[in-house]
C-alpha cells in the first residue's frame, strides 16, 4: 500500500520539489500531481459563497504542468512514487502523452505513474477545447497509448474515430523492463481499461456504489484484463480520499455544517445529480447536474451557488463526499477498501479548509492515515 498526499504546494517551483522531498523523507510512498488550468469558480466568488478564500489558483505561482515538476523532483528523490493525478485526452494526444510518460520514466529512474481521464469542462471550454466525445478520446487515447507504450519502437498502427496512430513510432524505450505504468479513471468500457491500462483512479467516497460499488468494479478489472491475457497481479487500484476528522463529536458536526464543506459536497459529492438520488439525496442543481462537465468559472454566479449550497444537507456531507469522524473511524473505513482492492491513496483533510486554526491537525491526521494505511498488507485474493 503507497499513500501520500496532492502536492499544491505552489507557492514557488521550488517549493512543489521541496514538498516531494519533504514527503519521500517522512516516509510517504507516493506523491499525486494534478493537472489543471484553473479553479472551478472565480475565487471571488467563492470567498462570497463560503465566506473563505478558497481555490489553490490563488496561491503563488498557481497551477503547474505536472510533467516538468515530476521531472525535477524525480531527480530529487529516489524511492517515492509521482504520479499524475491525471492528464485529460481531450488536450493531449496519445502520442504526446506516450512521448511525456517515456521521458518522466527516465527523469524519475522508473517512478512515474499516468492517469488519464476523460478531462473537466473548467480546463476546456474556455482554451478553444470542446468536452464533446471526450470519453470516445480517452477510450481512443488509452488504445493508442497501450499499442504505443508496448510497440518497443516499431511503428504503430491504431484505428480510431478521435484519436488514431497511422504508422508512427515511439523510439523512446523504458527505463526498465517494461514500459511505465499508465492507469484510467472510470468511464470507459471495462473490455478497454483491462486490455489497455495498469490500474485505476477514482474519487473514492464519491465511487459509484460506495464500497461495494468499488469492491464489485475491482473485480471487473481485474476480470477484464485477466480477459485480455494480461497480468493480473500488476494492476495498481487509486484512491482519491478527502477526509473531514476531528476527535470530538460536536467539532466534527460544525465543520459538517460549515458553508465551505457543503459546497465542496455540492460540487464533489456523488458523480451527477441522478447518484445523489440513488443514496436517499436530491442534488439542488438537478439530477444531471456533474461537476466535470458543468463547474467552470463564469457558469454559475455567486447567488446561484450560494442558494444551492443552503440546499445541501449536513448528512450528505459524510455520505457523499468526505469519509468523517475521529482518525481511528476513517482509518477503519479506508481499511476495508484495502481489504477491496485499494492499493494508492492519495489523501486530503479538509478540516483546514473548513477553519485555518486546524491546519497542522490536519497535516497530522494525515501522516496518521498514511502510516497505518501504509501498514496494511495488500490482500493477494485479486
Amino acid at each position: 500500500m503507497k499513500c501520500g498526499t496532492p502536492n499544491l504546494r505552489f507557492e514557488t517551483f521550488e517549493t512543489c520539489i521541496a514538498a516531494t522531498v519533504d514527503a519521500e523523507h517522512r516516509g510517504h510512498g507516493a506523491s499525486f500531481f494534478t493537472s489543471q488550468m484553473q479553479g472551478y469558480y472565480e475565487p471571488e466568488v467563492l470567498q462570497k459563497v463560503t465566506g473563505r478564500p478558497l481555490g489553490s489558483d490563488r496561491v503563488g505561482m498557481g497551477f503547474p504542468d505536472p510533467a516538468p515538476v515530476i521531472a525535477a523532483a524525480g531527480q530529487a528523490t529516489s524511492e517515492i512514487d509521482l504520479v499524475i493525478s491525471a492528464y485529460d485526452t481531450v488536450r493531449r494526444g496519445p502520442a504526446v502523452l506516450a512521448q511525456t510518460l517515456l521521458t518522466l520514466d527516465h527523469a524519475t529512474r522508473g517512478r512515474a505513474v499516468m492517469a488519464v481521464g476523460a478531462g473537466e469542462v473548467k480546463q476546456l471550454s474556455g482554451y478553444g477545447y470542446s468536452r464533446k466525445n471526450a470519453l470516445g478520446k480517452q477510450v481512443d487515447g488509452l488504445r493508442c497509448l497501450r499499442a504505443l507504450l508496448d510497440s518497443g519502437g516499431a511503428p504503430v498502427h491504431v484505428e480510431g474515430k478521435h484519436w488514431r496512430i497511422d504508422g508512427g513510432r515511439m523510439p523512446i524505450r523504458p527505463y526498465r523492463d517494461s514500459p511505465p505504468p499508465i492507469w484510467s479513471t472510470p468511464g470507459p468500457p471495462w473490455e478497454v481499461i483491462g486490455a489497455c491500462a495498469d490500474g485505476l483512479l477514482t474519487s473514492l467516497r464519491r465511487h459509484r456504489g460506495g464500497l461495494d460499488g468499488f469492491r464489485h468494479d475491482v473485480g471487473e478489472l481485474c476480470a477484464a484484463t485477466a480477459r485480455a491475457g494480461r497480468d493480473v497481479d500488476r494492476l495498481q487500484v487509486g484512491g482519491v480520499v478527502l477526509c473531514l476528522i476531528a476527535e470530538d463529536r460536536a467539532m466534527l458536526t460544525e465543520m459538517m455544517n460549515s458553508r465551505v464543506t457543503r459546497f465542496y459536497t455540492l460540487l464533489l459529492g456523488a458523480d451527477r445529480g441522478e447518484q445523489w438520488r440513488e443514496r436517499g439525496y436530491r442534488h439542488p442543481l438537478g439530477d444531471d447536474w456533474g461537476y466535470a462537465r458543468c463547474a467552470a468559472p463564469g457558469r454559475a454566479t455567486a447567488p446561484e451557488l450560494s442558494a444551492a449550497v443552503d440546499q445541501v444537507s449536513p448528512g450528505a456531507v459524510a455520505d457523499l463526499a468526505f469519509f468523517a469522524g475521529t482518525r481511528d473511524q476513517v482509518c477503519e473505513t479506508l481499511a476495508e477498501y484495502v481489504a477491496a482492492g485499494l492499493t494508492y491513496a492519495s489523501i486530503v483533510d479538509y478540516s483546514g479548509r473548513v477553519d485555518s486554526s486546524l491546519a497542522e491537525n490536519a497535516r497530522a491526521n494525515v501522516e496518521f492515515l498514511i502510516s497505518e494505511l501504509q501498514g496494511l498488507a495488500i490482500p493477494a485474493h485479486r
